[in-house]
């Protein structure tokens, strides 16, 4: 069906939720979204292949710079051989996990380079420095879900950022947690453009933090902000772990210091609508503070807005910030994305605003005047085509 009717609208009893277990997820989504942890140690494996076509080399060099420069992380390169390419990769990844282990390491590993389109239905996912004109991977290849398992058997946590084609596609199946970013979802496509590619907007992004404290939700939030401006080749995805906070990026040492995030509203924020149980009063002033007696205060403060109620469908419309709605549950269908704005609802009187609607217009066109009509000077009405009647 078109977008304008979804087979959603048609259905009679959709999900709902209560106002309870809206605040309760907001709660969630905040806490996880902007909660900072400390590390001991945080290690960073960046992964390019020996015979990368696109050129990845110099921004992953740059971005590990800064990881070493300004967070004081401890950052590694590996080039990915093309003999024994499998093995010597899962020997080199052994090696390294058990040197960056424990309850308070943070593991970040990047990928950049070409990557085969995976989906759900699929059992492995190759990785290639190489592609043909059609987008083909060609050359040795790395099969990443044969060794995804072994990261997450060693304590500490990681997190992934993969620039490539089917960047989703690292988190699919039972990839056992840890976050990501990519540059795109599963079966997606990247730009090969450095311009415009996802490790590009995320320097930028790194760059204009200089070491303040982020999380890794937030730094997306940042990052998706930006490609709206810039315009990103590709949409950038993010997926949370399946029960931890974010990851924080902040410089190690003892001079750290984690401080509140800052709530200054930045846009574009997202458009949620919530399906609701509940009775939702007639007058404004009850309704005020009604709302405010079940969002929390400190989810109003990271500026999650009710820009609409309607009653006896009892819908609300709600905004909040990128990092808060990439939290929320996935599998909760009261909630449901409508778009990503850059203001408030516009129309907040309490008289509606109608549309005015005209008649009609008659799907037969009107003819023309007589006079245009009549037939050429010295051509008769009832002449055949063709035929001049002298």
């Amino acid at each position: 069906m078109s977008s304008s009717h979804p087979d959603a609208a048609f259905a009679t009893n959709s999900p709902t939720t209560t106002l309870e277990v809206l605040a309760r997820d907001l709660s969630t989504s905040l806490f996880r979204a902007t909660h900072h942890g400390l590390y001991d140690k945080v290690a960073v494996l960046a992964l390019h292949w020996e015979n990368d076509d696109i050129g990845v080399e110099a921004m992953e060099s740059e971005l590990l710079n800064l990881f070493k420069r300004v967070y004081r992380f401890n950052v590694q390169t590996y080039v990915i051989p093309l003999v024994t390419t499998q093995f010597g990769f899962t020997v080199f990844l052994n090696g390294w996990l058990e040197d960056n282990q424990g309850e308070r390491v943070l593991r970040i590993i990047i990928y950049s380079g070409h990557a085969r389109a995976g989906g759900t239905r699929d059992t492995d996912w190759f990785l290639a420095g190489r592609t043909d004109r059609y987008g083909n991977l060609r050359g040795p290849i790395l099969n990443w879900w044969l060794v995804r398992g072994t990261v997450n058997t060693y304590p500490g946590e990681t997190c992934y950022i993969f620039d490539c084609c089917s960047g989703g596609s690292v988190v699919l199946g039972d990839h056992g947690g840890g976050e990501l970013i990519a540059s795109c979802g599963w079966e997606g496509f990247a730009t090969a453009e450095h311009a415009w590619s996802l490790t590009q907007v995320l320097l930028e992004t790194l760059h204009d933090l200089n070491g303040s404290p982020a999380t890794l939700a937030q730094v997306f939030a940042r990052v998706f902000r930006r490609g709206h401006q810039n315009q990103l080749g590709a949409s950038p995805v993010y997926v949370p772990h399946e029960s931890r906070p974010s990851v924080t990026l902040a410089p190690l040492g003892p001079e750290r210091a984690i401080t509140r995030p800052s709530t200054a509203r930045s846009y574009p924020q997202v458009l949620l609508s919530v399906k609701v149980r509940a009775t939702m009063p007639h007058d404004t002033t009850v309704w005020q503070a009604w709302l405010q007696s079940h969002i929390p205060p400190d989810v109003v403060d990271a500026n999650v807005t009710v820009q609409a109620a309607f009653q006896g469908s009892c819908l609300l419309l709600l905004t909040l910030p990128t990092e808060l709605w990439i939290m929320l549950p996935r599998n909760n269908g009261a909630y449901t994305f409508v778009a990503h704005v850059n203001s408030n609802i516009l129309t907040c009187s309490q008289q509606p605003i109608t549309m005015p609607i005209r008649p009609m217009q008659s799907m037969h066109p009107t003819l023309p005047p007589a006079r245009e009509n009549s037939p050429p000077r010295g051509v008769a009405r009832d002449s055949s085509p063709g035929k001049r009647n002298i």
